[in-house]
C-alpha cells in the first residue's frame, strides 16, 4: 500500500514538473517572440563593410574581418549573431529559447543537484535575480553574446571541474573537439573567456602540484586554445580603435569612472544575485555545517576574476554582468539543493520559491505585454 502511494506521489510530481516545464518554455518563447530585432541587431543584419542587408555567409565573413580590425574582438559570438539574424526572427526565437533551456540544464548538472526540478530552479533564479532580463536574454545581440557564450564557456569549465573532483570517466575524442571548444571559450567575451582560461590553468596546475596527477592531453590543449582565444578577443585591433573613442580629462576622472562602474554593477546590477549567494552560503556553511567542495571554491574564484576583470574596462553595462550572475546562480543552486534536503521546516523555502515563481511570471508577462511599446518591431523583423 505504502509503495503504491509513493509511486502515485512520484507520478504526480513528474506530471507537475513537465507541466511546469512546458508552461515556462511557452512563456519564455513568447517573451523572445515579443522582442524583435532592435538596436545593434539592425547593424548586424547588414554586411558591416557595404551596409547592404545580409545575403549569405560570405557577407558575414567579410563583415567580421572588418569588425575584428575596427570595432571589437568578439568574432565568434558576432559571427553566430549575424548567422542567427540571417536565419530570421522565428528561427532566432526558437534558438534563443533552446539555448536558455540548455543553460538551465547545464547549471543543474554542474550543481550536482539530484532532482530535475532544479533545472527550473536554476532558470527561475537566473530570471528572477537578473537586473535586465530583456536586454541580456531576449535582445538578440545580448542573448548571443551572453546566454549562448555562457553555455559553451560553462561546458568547457565543467570538463575541468570534473577532473578536479576526480571524475574517472573518459571523454571520447576529447583531444579533437576540445580544440574548437577551447578557442570558442576564450574568443567569446572579455571577462568570462579569459576567466575560464585561468580556471582551466589553475585546476591543471593544482592537480599536478598537490595531487601529483599528470595533466591529460586534452586539458593542455584546452588551456592553449582558450589562451589563444582570450588573446584574440582582448588584443583585437578593433578594441583599441573603439576604446580611443572614450576620452578622459585626467587620470583621476578615469579612475573615478572605473570605481563607480564597479560599485554600480556590484550593488545594483548584481545585488540580488550576490544576496541569494550570500544567504545560501551562510545557511550551507554556517547553519548546516557543510564544507564547500573544491569545485565550488573554484567557481567562487572564477566569479571574482570575471567580475574584477571589468576594472580594466571603461564601461560595465548591466548585460555584461550576466556571466557573473550565472556563477552566483549555479553556486546558490548547488547549496540550496542540500539546504532543502537538510531543512526540517520546509514551509519557508516553499514560500520563497512561490515568491520567486511569481516574480519570474511577472517579468516574462511584462516583456510579452509591453516589449512592443518600448521596443517596437520595425521593418527589419519583417524583412528577415
Amino acid at each position: 500500500m505504502e509503495e503504491k502511494v509513493s509511486n502515485r506521489k512520484s507520478q504526480i510530481k513528474k506530471i507537475w514538473f513537465w507541466l511546469s516545464f512546458v508552461c515556462f518554455t511557452l512563456l519564455l518563447f513568447l517573451a523572445n517572440e515579443a522582442v524583435g530585432f532592435m538596436r545593434d541587431d539592425k547593424w548586424y543584419a547588414t554586411n558591416l563593410v557595404t551596409g547592404e542587408p545580409l545575403k549569405n555567409l560570405r557577407d558575414i565573413w567579410e563583415g567580421q574581418v572588418w569588425h575584428f580590425f575596427h570595432w571589437g574582438g568578439r568574432s565568434v559570438t558576432h559571427f553566430i549573431l549575424q548567422t542567427v539574424i540571417l536565419c530570421g526572427s522565428v528561427c532566432a526565437d526558437v534558438i534563443n529559447t533552446l539555448m536558455t533551456l540548455g543553460l538551465g540544464f547545464l547549471m543543474y548538472k554542474m550543481s550536482e543537484a539530484k532532482r530535475p526540478y532544479w533545472i527550473l530552479g536554476s532558470l527561475f533564479l537566473l530570471i528572477g535575480v537578473n537586473y535586465n532580463v530583456l536586454v541580456s536574454m531576449m535582445w538578440e545581440a545580448g542573448c548571443v553574446n551572453y546566454v549562448y557564450s555562457t553555455v559553451w564557456i560553462f561546458f568547457f569549465v565543467f570538463l575541468y571541474l570534473r577532473e578536479l573532483e576526480g571524475e574517472e570517466k573518459k571523454l571520447p575524442l576529447a583531444n579533437l573537439w576540445i580544440l574548437p571548444l577551447g578557442l570558442m571559450t576564450g574568443w567569446s567575451n572579455e571577462n568570462m573567456g579569459p576567466a575560464a582560461f585561468v580556471m582551466a590553468l589553475g585546476i591543471t596546475v593544482f592537480r599536478f602540484l598537490f595531487e601529483k596527477k599528470k595533466p591529460k592531453i586534452w586539458m593542455l590543449e584546452g588551456i592553449l586554445t582558450s589562451l589563444l582565444g582570450s588573446l584574440l578577443v582582448i588584443l583585437a585591433p578593433g578594441n583599441f580603435e573603439r576604446s580611443a573613442l572614450i576620452t578622459y580629462d585626467s587620470l583621476w576622472d578615469k579612475l573615478h569612472d572605473r570605481i563607480y562602474e564597479m560599485f554600480h554593477a556590484s550593488f545594483n546590477f548584481l545585488f540580488l544575485g550576490f544576496f541569494i549567494l550570500l544567504v545560501s552560503t551562510c545557511l550551507y556553511v554556517g547553519v548546516y555545517k557543510q564544507t564547500l567542495k573544491k569545485w565550488q571554491i573554484a567557481m567562487f574564484l572564477m566569479g571574482v576574476m570575471a567580475h574584477g576583470a571589468f576594472l580594466l574596462s571603461p564601461t560595465y553595462p548591466d548585460r555584461a554582468t550576466f556571466g557573473v550572475l550565472c556563477i552566483c546562480v549555479l553556486l546558490s543552486v548547488s547549496m540550496l539543493e542540500k539546504i532543502y534536503e537538510y531543512c526540517e521546516k520546509k514551509i519557508w523555502l516553499h514560500v520563497a520559491g512561490g515568491i520567486l515563481l511569481a516574480r519570474v511570471c511577472y517579468i516574462l508577462l511584462q516583456i510579452i505585454i509591453y516589449a512592443e511599446v518600448f521596443y517596437p518591431k520595425d521593418a527589419i523583423s519583417g524583412i528577415l
